[in-house]
């Protein structure tokens, strides 16, 4: 995610499109009229990371406090880092299945966190 936001600022200095007046001024241009469509694809994969991520997070926190086994959690965490990886790059070279590939990853990670929750608080209350 982190990579993406500085990509989003790589890319809109490569293509001189600066919506906003401050950032413009800034590079000594004019203020685009419009974004970019190469600036809107990366800010597109950077939102895709943020609205993939809030769950993760939410779903990784009841998840660790389950106590899992620790060689499965870091399984979890890495292969939804993975396709998350996999996704952002090929949204980024506009690759379809690879970015499906990546999404659905990162999906069945969660799926498999959200029923070992509720396993876990279920049997637990």
């Amino acid at each position: 995610m982190m990579g993406l936001a500085l990509w989003t600022g790589k890319t809109k200095r490569a293509t001189q499109s600066f919506v906003n007046p401050e950032d413009a001024q800034r590079q000594g241009v004019a203020p685009a009229t419009s974004e970019n469509k190469d600036v809107e694809r990366v800010q597109r994969a950077h939102r895709n990371d943020v609205e993939n991520l809030l769950p993760f997070l939410g779903l990784g926190i009841f998840y660790c406090a389950s106590r899992p086994d620790p060689v499965v959690a870091l399984w979890h965490f890495r292969a939804f880092a993975l396709g998350r990886f996999i996704h952002s790059i090929a949204y980024l070279n506009e690759r379809g299945i690879e970015r499906a590939f990546g999404f659905m990853l990162g999906a069945v990670v969660c799926v498999s966190m959200a029923v070992q929750n509720v396993m876990y608080y279920a049997v637990s209350y």
